[in-house]
């Protein structure tokens, strides 16, 4: 048995990667997730231009969306170090998503909302996210999920790793063993959910189903923080499992609801995986385009749904340059950069004056 454990131990010291690189390359992480659920997005026109199972693996482009919660559970238990503060901590993290939300969206609204519809009840519901959780409208569902999820992260924290505060607990359960106890009890209530409150969970299960990918984030986190050595099992295991993904399930929208988003995270964490490694070996100073992606990650997660309904809106059935749409899509991206690039450095003012420095991704 010691014997089995020095080998383990000796195969994991001579691994050239650890946990460390998800946070070195974390933009560039962001900035992948961007891009596939831009192609998501835009799936629907898919089919004639690829072959199934590239037209699978953007299907499952939302998958970016658990990239985004495992990063930002990895980014919080690295904040949560320097600053233990919750009246601080909390303030950080809402003025980050809050300022480009209430700027970008508010603006949207405003347009639907106010000078098309004429109606400020509804403006208010929508800006508010009152409206997410009563009828279900969704365009910009991850604000308030994020935001539920900061309020949540200081509990995970003290569950995970608090041994001062809850001793008798800490001491007989490690940060990874609570991960599938918290697990099983938000499973549980979102069971509860779905029959104590059939519309209300309708309205709202893309919220509660993303949790379990924040928490494998929060546990992650601080492997990240102490740059552990990574088995290079790991690698080969992830790059297996996208294989296994990328060739047995193409073409089918195979994902439901709870169990369905619960079955994304391995691919999520196969795909960071894969990205930090693919960076580590090939282009170690990172990518510079994916880093930018990234770093606005929320400001393009926000206009590019923002200028295509706007755009959709206006167009003839959508469609003002191409009869298929697909020229229509480039256009809006890049409208989406260029807006994207111009508000970046306000909101960065903006969050500086009133809570303090911006992350370089959004989930921090």
């Amino acid at each position: 048995m010691q014997n089995m454990e020095k080998t383990e131990s000796e195969e994991t010291k001579k691994s050239p990667i650890d946990w460390g690189m998800i946070s070195k390359y974390r933009s560039e992480i962001m900035g992948v997730s961007v891009l596939w659920i831009w192609l998501f997005h835009f799936y629907g026109d898919l089919p004639k231009m690829f072959p199934d199972p590239v037209v699978g693996f953007i299907k499952s482009g939302n998958v970016g969306v658990e990239i985004f919660l495992f990063v930002s559970g990895v980014g919080l238990f690295f904040s949560y170090q320097k600053e233990r503060n919750l009246k601080a901590f909390f303030r950080k993290r809402y003025v980050r998503i809050l300022v480009p939300y209430f700027f970008l969206a508010g603006a949207f609204f405003l347009w639907r909302d106010i000078f098309l519809s004429e109606d400020p009840l509804v403006f208010f519901k929508n800006l508010t996210q009152w409206s997410f959780f009563e009828t279900g409208e969704g365009n910009f569902w991850y604000v308030p999920t994020i935001a539920l999820f900061y309020l949540m992260f200081p509990l995970i924290y003290r569950l995970m790793y608090g041994k001062d505060q809850m001793p008798d607990i800490r001491k007989k359960i490690d940060p990874s063993s609570m991960f599938f106890i918290l697990f099983t009890v938000w499973s549980v209530f979102c069971l509860i959910l779905v029959k104590a409150a059939p519309e209300f969970w309708k309205n709202t299960e893309i919220m509660f189903t993303r949790l379990p990918a924040f928490l494998l984030g929060c546990v992650i986190g601080k492997w990240v923080y102490e740059k552990r050595r990574m088995p290079n099992a790991l690698i080969v295991g992830s790059v297996s499992f996208f294989v296994y993904f990328f060739t047995c399930f193409y073409g089918k929208i195979f994902f439901g609801e709870y169990w369905g988003r619960v079955n994304r995270i391995p691919i999520a964490f196969s795909i960071m995986l894969l990205t930090a490694y693919i960076l580590y070996r090939l282009h170690p100073k990172g990518s510079r385009i994916l880093r930018f992606l990234g770093e606005r990650s929320l400001e393009y997660y926000l206009l590019e749904m923002i200028v295509e309904r706007v755009w959709r809106y206006y167009a003839s059935d959508g469609r003002w340059l191409s009869s298929t749409g697909r020229l229509d899509y480039l256009v809006i991206i890049l409208i989406t950069l260029a807006i994207g690039a111009a508000v970046h450095p306000l909101f960065n003012a903006i969050i500086k004056r009133l809570g303090g420095k911006r992350p370089s991704a959004i989930p921090v």
